[in-house]
């Protein structure tokens, strides 16, 4: 698989921008079960203001927002599908990115403008793997390890963790219940461009239950964080110790 992206961005505060990108897939299937697997996905991206928000709940008022070029974005691994009921892949990625925004707080003030000078680089391998049990069971889990730079300090890039897992367990009752326990660790962060802060890894256990009261009326209970633990989220400010959410969905 071979082929070509590109594009143009104008009304930037860098003013026009261009790129032109080769992307390749090679795939080998030689092995029962097996795909071995090699890809290289330059790309960019063109957030929005919503998105600089989201990333950086504490970001400076009017923050410039600039396209970010992925030219470097390669994917080295394995998947592995033995059955229908079981498939799980491992791969190494090296991603180069500019104009990707490093948010840091230049007078510690507790308010965040996001820096676009520089390459910000990151580099590690990531294994997921999902299994069917039964029928009404289903458990699934994400591991990432990373090392994150960014090239005007050479150190590791303010709040981008080396170290994230996600698991998750499903069970379907007959009487029409469903319960998805979730387990995540989040590494720690450093908080300046430096490195000499960080924030402390933290677990989070959740909850989430949803009963079909009518075929087309689902109430659903969710928990975040049961066990309250002190997620420092962004440096001086903590996250919500707990939280539970009632809602209800209808569809005709």
């Amino acid at each position: 698989e071979v082929g070509v992206a590109g594009g143009v961005q104008r009304g930037t505060d860098a003013g026009s921008l261009g790129w032109i990108d080769p992307i390749v897939g090679l795939y080998y299937r030689g092995f029962e079960n097996l795909t071995l697997f090699v890809r290289s996905e330059p790309h960019a991206e063109r957030p929005s203001l919503a998105a600089i928000v989201e990333e950086s709940p504490y970001v400076a008022s009017a923050p410039h927002v600039r396209p970010r070029h992925y030219s470097t974005d390669l994917h080295i691994g394995a998947s592995w599908r033995p059955s229908q009921d079981v498939r799980a892949s491992a791969e190494f990625f090296l991603t180069r990115g500019q104009w990707v925004p490093v948010y840091v707080d230049v007078d510690s003030s507790g308010v965040w403008a996001p820096d676009y000078r520089g390459i910000v680089r990151s580099s590690g391998i990531q294994s997921s793997c999902y299994v069917t049990l039964t029928d009404a069971d289903e458990i699934g889990g994400t591991l990432t390890i990373r090392e994150n730079q960014w090239s005007r300090t050479t150190e590791a890039v303010p709040y981008m963790s080396g170290f994230e897992l996600d698991t998750y367990a499903v069970h379907r009752f007959e009487f029409g219940l469903r319960l998805v326990p979730s387990f995540r660790i989040m590494g720690s962060r450093p908080v300046n461009v430096r490195a000499t802060r960080s924030l402390s890894s933290y677990l989070d256990i959740g909850l989430r239950a949803e009963y079909i009261v009518l075929p087309s009326l689902t109430a659903t209970l969710a928990f975040e964080n049961i066990l309250g633990t002190k997620r420092t989220l962004w440096e001086r400010y903590t996250g919500v110790p707990s939280v539970a959410t009632v809602s209800a969905s209808y569809s005709w």
